[in-house]
């Protein structure tokens, strides 16, 4: 029983960045209060979820001391950390704490690495030359990408503290002759056959006719970091730049979709 409530609370916090107690409680109504309230102790216990305090109000959130699954072929995990055996097959992405967004537990990370792994898994036979990632943060997605069978990825972002941190976290993948991080406010020059964007809904609808015109034929995006309630404007304004929907995710009230350049 412990084991049935300790994989539902890590689910509920994988697609989430953080909850109180009581709204474990309340979206885990068949168990006892007890119960959950000791499977989150011994969580913390263990290392995979930590407590944090804001404004005097107690969260759990995912520790980012330890291994966690994100999707069904990748784990993050911090650098100093030796992988766990049962995890030896997964591809595993190492990530310094930072300040830089993407530590890999907000919704929208999540909703990109997952649909990442499954165009990759989707895809085999597709060459991925040159991906572009947009907004890198951490570099989590670039890494990924890379990991996952892009050849040559640009990680770009307008933030000093993020271009260093991804950086960092490139060379701790040891990844420097696959990616490079560069600071951009902009796109850079090239054609890309994979292009990720996690921004928010505004930069990614007046992006959608520029990442068209960049990508190859055939050429992919995966976008992140709209709200669901944007995601019925964001789809249709990808389509009139001729893109084809193929897969759309959400969670926690956050959208993920990849697309398809159509060049008929």
């Amino acid at each position: 029983m412990s084991n049935t409530i300790n994989n539902a609370i890590m689910d509920l916090l994988v697609k989430t960045e953080r909850l109180t107690p009581a709204q474990i409680f309340n979206q885990l109504p068949n168990k006892s209060r007890h119960s959950v309230m000791q499977a989150i102790n011994q969580l913390v216990r263990d290392e995979q979820l930590i407590y944090s305090y804001e404004l005097g109000t107690a969260f759990v959130r995912l520790s980012t001391n330890k291994a966690v699954t994100i999707s069904n072929r990748i784990v993050l995990m911090p650098p100093e950390r030796s992988l766990p055996e049962h995890l030896a097959s997964k591809i595993v992405i190492k990530l310094a704490p930072g300040a830089a967004f993407g530590d890999g537990h907000h919704p929208t990370t999540i909703l990109a690495l997952k649909l990442l792994d499954a165009f990759f898994l989707h895809q085999q036979g597709f060459v991925v030359e040159n991906a572009l990632d947009i907004g890198t943060g951490t570099g989590v997605l670039a890494i990924s990408a890379s990991k996952l069978g892009a050849n040559n990825v640009i990680a770009t972002d307008r933030e000093s503290v993020a271009v260093y941190e991804a950086k960092n976290n490139v060379s701790i993948n040891q990844l420097e002759t696959c990616i490079t991080v560069i600071k951009s406010n902009g796109l850079p020059d090239g054609c890309f056959q994979l292009i990720i964007a996690n921004l928010r809904f505004p930069s990614l609808l007046r992006l959608s006719g520029t990442l068209y015109d960049q990508l190859d034929a055939p050429g992919f995006v995966v976008c992140s970091g709209f709200k669901d309630s944007e995601s019925e404007n964001l789809i249709k304004q990808f389509e009139y730049h001729n893109f084809i929907l193929l897969d759309c995710e959400n969670s926690n009230q956050w959208s993920g979709a990849l697309f398809l350049k159509n060049h008929n």
